[in-house]
């Protein structure tokens, strides 16, 4: 069952690190890149008890350690980033170091971090550590959500009451 209070709560495991995976995608796109997320993978075993066939979705990482493959639109180099939770970045920077996978200054890990100012810390792979340098990224509003804003706000349809002198009658 989902919560109403907030968004993500009550989301499974898997729901939460794709919305996060979006949520990176956005920043990414917002940044210029062209941007591909790790597809998901769908096989069909069978269930022990039936027999049957059931339709299993798996998610699947670039190479098993990145979730996301982007390439700035003005220049050719392209980069690898692995998303999580900013409390699970130690253990992903293990992972992909004892992978010994060849990684570059521009790949990069993005860790999550929630809450009203929501936004990425960004530990990029520059000599094989992974640190964070103090870079941040900003979620950016999403654009299918219209923004609402107060009446009588600077830029609203809506004018303020008493403005000029006039009533206003709703």
């Amino acid at each position: 069952m989902r919560a109403a209070s907030g968004r993500g709560e009550g989301l499974s495991t898997v729901a939460k690190g794709r919305r996060i995976v979006l949520l990176a995608k956005r920043c990414l796109e917002a940044r210029g890149a062209m941007v591909e997320i790790a597809p998901n993978v769908v096989r069909w075993v069978k269930q022990l008890p039936t027999g049957k066939l059931v339709p299993r979705s798996l998610r699947h990482d670039f190479f098993g350690l990145f979730d996301i493959v982007a390439v700035p639109r003005d220049r050719g180099s392209g980069a690898f980033y692995q998303v999580t939770v900013d409390a699970n970045v130690k253990d992903r920077r293990r992972k992909i170091l004892a992978a010994s996978f060849p990684h570059a200054t521009t790949d990069a890990i993005l860790g999550y971090v929630p809450g009203r100012r929501r936004h990425f810390r960004v530990y990029r792979g520059g000599l094989g550590d992974f640190a964070w340098d103090g870079e941040t990224w900003l979620v950016p509003p999403d654009p299918k959500i219209p923004r609402v804003r107060a009446e009588g706000a600077p830029g609203s349809a809506i004018p303020a009451a008493g403005v000029g002198g006039e009533e206003v009658t709703r």
